[in-house]
């Protein structure tokens, strides 16, 4: 029951299907073209024209469709000679692969210079090519016609670009006229058919009763054979699926470029980035090129680039001719942040690390919601690979209310891309480069990088540098830069700096989760100007060296002559975010505030893993001494002792997004359920969300059928279901409570609590999600998690290890355009291109969304069409909307 995947009848990929694929996949390899892989969504859509096609008794293209969504189409179609090929089921007398067969030889029949057939005695009519390199999906249908008898619809997605002469990756479309086929006689020996071929796109004509060799075509051959084809479409690559700040491979994203600065004496590093338009231009960033630079300095322009350290023989480096800024440009808004740079010599071909990316018309918008994907240098949280490798991350557009409440200065020429709790995004070196959004089968240029992370420069770095490298050491995941928690720290060192005195902002603290370390620099210590990069490193050091000096189980420190002040621990294991301020007293120097989130559970002894929060006694406000002068967060209410208490929605935080297998106790909340019995045991069979120590929430469908026969366990801390650990529990369950609402057609109210015989203990590998409360809420767009032990792909077999992915809330509207039985007590996650879906879950198991560094459990993985299928988002139980029946269950059980 891992994951509900829903089938329209007749769409099984049956034996027909199958064969389909394979054999457009064997003439692929043919011409090194990647595999293409089924598609349910397009199976509908041609199944749905095949049967139109059938019911008005005529052969055409689904000229609307095929504009709309950027597909391309074959169709043939024959008079079965046997009567076992009539009905409603596709033939077993004539395969897919005679079918594909033809179009192909149709292909290699074609002269491409000509625009006629090589051979007359297999005439062109309409095709689109078997092996167009941009595809990557193929549906098939079929259906029973009166006079075309067996018509089968083969769609492709993308279609890709047009033409050239003599190569079979590229796009052709001849138009030419449709042959009308009599009925012939089934009896006949004679009558054995070869189908008949069409194929085509959104712009095909026709013409009956006329020569396969009568064009009206848009250009003529003569227009075909003068005309300057395009090698490349813009935007068409080889896509990949979602991703979450991963190095990239070469060849994902051709239309990156880079500039530097280069003279007879040596070249700059990559500062700024850009966007391959055409030949001969690039689009990029205005305020890349405000400093004036030395005429003997030539910009070059990198492309095909991929490491910035090692050259693979891919990268072509070209010079700028003209830099043209818009004469609107202000440094101080970012307004009209837009450039063109031109090539000095244009490019002279396109090739699979080295093309342009489309620019948007009047059909494309990004109005918020959207995917994009943002590519640069920059993006590694641990800087140790930064400005070497490019890579890529996946960002939700944001629409301007949610940007106007962090940028109070955008203006209608800007958009954001983002995260509402988390910055996940460019950093310097990055800027100028290319947001890049999928529509149609295609890349668009959505937007420009246009502003740094704030506070990011050479103090910023040291301080997440300094911290990586201690926490590396004691293997806790390292942490990223976050614009929020940098705001909040400089805003409070500011107070600290005006007040003249140092302290911790409790009230801030434990209402957001947050820790926080402060230090100080004596008077005689302090400089002029900014603050120090080292300074940063220097507390870091300082905090550290208390931890070590620390007693977990006195309370003391080991040694008199470094005495403990407060501290927050440097290696939370459950912190994945910081951000640093400084501000300059009169009273104490530069001080020095870093803010974490999130601050995590209180300790266990002996281990810098967890949080210790010792009660020393602060030291004198008025600081004399030179050197630092630390200061730390949360005071225990007893000294020297540790807490075993758990906050909810705090696992240990993995930046691995995209459908990747999930780290031990990274999601403590997730169980599993499975059937026991005397003999035998079952797999895992569907999920569930720990929410306290004795409730699970799931799905009722899950338990549609319950097995009376066998006892029903719960599973925790599961994380590899071949190989214990020793860290499992498993605790059978007392009572099974579905909603008595639940409706298994349409699957409303989809939610049920399982009671545990027994409470659990809470630790590091067990842990509850937070519950949403009636003001908790989640915006169009936010980047949430779903996990479970379902499977990686519609109809495959079940994972062994915990599974998650990253998917972002749709917009209800939306999602009820493609599911209209959409109640409000569901909500919905996805990717508009597919790609991620809960099949990468499990059914009843937790969808998560992050809020003030804690995850809150917002969706049950219900239901979908297909997995992770283009415009069908998964549908999960909305948490929020169920509350009440969550609660009163509980308290009257």
């Amino acid at each position: 029951m891992s994951s509900i995947t829903i089938y329209v009848e007749g769409l099984a990929y049956d034996l027909f299907d199958r064969d389909c694929v394979t054999e457009h996949n064997k003439l692929r390899r043919l011409h090194g073209s990647q595999s293409l892989s089924w598609s349910e969504s397009l199976a509908v859509d041609a199944q749905k024209w095949a049967e139109y096609l059938a019911i008005n008794d005529k052969i055409e293209h689904d000229g609307d469709t095929l504009a709309e969504k950027d597909e391309g189409e074959n169709i043939a179609w024959f008079v079965p000679p046997q009567p076992k090929c009539q009905g409603s089921l596709k033939p077993n007398c004539f395969t897919c692969s005679e079918v594909v067969q033809n179009w192909y030889d149709e292909s290699g029949n074609y002269n491409y210079q000509m625009g006629i057939a090589k051979k007359p005695d297999l005439p062109i009519k309409h095709f689109a090519q078997v092996v167009w390199n941009a595809s990557m999906e193929i549906g098939v249908g079929s259906a029973i016609s009166k006079t075309y008898g067996f018509i089968s619809v083969a769609r492709y997605s993308p279609k890709g670009g047009e033409g050239g002469p003599q190569t079979f990756i590229k796009n052709v479309f001849p138009k030419g006229a449709i042959p009308i086929l009599q009925e012939r006689d089934s009896t006949s020996p004679s009558s054995t058919p070869k189908p008949t071929i069409l194929g085509g796109t959104e712009n095909a004509a026709f013409q009956n009763e006329s020569s396969p060799f009568d064009t009206d075509e848009e250009l003529t051959n003569q227009e075909l054979e003068q005309k300057p084809m395009e090698d490349i479409t813009c935007g068409i690559v080889k896509r990949r699926g979602p991703t979450g700040n991963e190095a990239i491979k070469p060849g994902e994203f051709p239309w990156q470029v880079g500039f530097r600065y280069q003279n007879r004496l040596g070249k700059s590093n990559v500062f700024c980035r850009g966007s391959l338009l055409d030949r001969e231009w690039i689009l990029t960033a205005a305020h890349c090129f405000v400093v004036r630079v030395n005429p003997k300095f030539k910009l070059k322009v990198l492309l095909g680039e991929f490491d910035a350290q090692n050259e693979d023989g891919r990268e072509v480096v070209a010079e700028a001719s003209k830099v043209i800024r818009h004469p609107l440009h202000r440094k101080n808004t970012k307004d009209y942040n837009i450039a063109l740079v031109k090539l000095k010599t244009p490019l002279k071909e396109f090739n699979d690390y080295m093309r342009p990316i489309c620019l948007p018309d009047q059909t494309v918008s990004f109005s918020g919601g959207e995917i994009c994907t943002v590519t640069g240098s920059g993006l590694d949280y641990s800087l140790e690979n930064a400005e070497n490798t490019l890579r890529a991350i996946d960002v939700p557009i944001l629409s301007p209310v949610e940007c106007r409440t962090s940028v109070r200065w955008l203006t209608d020429r800007m958009l954001c891309s983002g995260y509402t709790e988390r910055v996940l995004d460019t950093c310097k070196g990055d800027s100028g480069g290319p947001l890049a959004c999928y529509n149609k089968g295609k890349f668009y240029l959505g937007g420009i990088v246009s502003h740094e992370v704030i506070g990011y420069d050479d103090f910023g770095k040291t301080c997440v540098v300094s911290h990586n490298g201690l926490r590396k050491i004691h293997g806790a995941q390292p942490v990223a830069w976050s614009e929020e928690l940098a705001k909040e720290a400089t805003e409070w060192c500011e107070k600290l700096a005006m007040r003249g005195e140092l302290g911790n902002d409790n009230t801030t603290m434990d209402s957001k989760n947050r820790g926080e370390n402060i230090a100080a620099t004596s008077l005689t210590n302090s400089k002029s100007g900014g603050p120090r990069p080292e300074l940063c490193a220097m507390a870091v050091d300082e905090w550290y060296s208390e931890i070590v000096n620390y007693n977990f189980e006195t309370g003391l420190p080991k040694s008199p002559g470094l005495p403990i002040k407060h501290f927050a621990q440097i290696v939370w294991n459950s912190t994945f975010e910081i951000g640093a301020g400084t501000a300059r007293s009169s009273a104490h120097g530069d001080i020095v505030c870093v803010r974490y989130s999130p601050r995590g559970a209180e300790g266990d002894p002996d281990t810098f893993k967890a949080n210790v929060f010792p009660e020393m006694g602060a030291p004198p406000s008025n600081l004399t001494e030179e050197g630092i002068k630390s200061f730390g967060v949360q005071q225990s209410d007893q000294k020297g002792k540790y807490s075993g208490s758990i906050t909810c929605g705090i696992g240990r935080r993995s930046r691995i997004v995209g459908g990747e297998q999930a780290r031990p106790s990274e999601l403590p909340w997730q169980v599993g359920f499975r059937y026991d019995g005397p003999y035998s045991r079952t797999n895992i069979f569907c999920g569930g969300t720990l929410i306290d120590k004795k409730w699970v929430v799931t799905a009722a469908h899950c338990f549609e059928q319950i097995r009376y026969d066998m006892t029903l366990k719960v599973i925790l801390a599961e994380f590899d279901t071949k190989n214990e650990d020793g860290n499992e529990v498993i605790i059978p369950a007392e009572k099974v409570i579905s909603h008595s609402r639940y409706n298994k057609r349409t699957k409303d109210n989809d939610i049920t609590l399982v009671e545990l015989s027994q409470e659990v203990e809470f630790s590091d590998n067990i842990k509850p999600i937070c519950m949403p409360t009636s003001s908790t809420d989640f915006s169009t767009g936010t980047m949430c998690t779903v996990s479970g032990f379902g499977t990686i792909r519609s109809g495959g077999p079940q994972s062994r290890y915990l599974m998650k992915a990253n998917v972002p809330l749709v917009d209800h509207q939306e999602c009820k355009n493609s599911y209209r039985s959409l109640t409000e007590n569901m909500i919905c996650a996805g990717y508009r291109q597919g790609g991620i879906d809960s099949c990468q879950g499990d059914s009843g198991g937790p969808l998560v969304c992050p809020q003030n560094g804690k995850f809150f459990l917002t969706g049950v993985v219900s239901y979908g069409i297909g997995c992770a299928r283009p415009g069908y988002p998964g549908v999960y139980t909305n948490v929020k909307k169920l509350l009440n029946w969550i609660e009163t269950t509980k308290s009257s059980s």
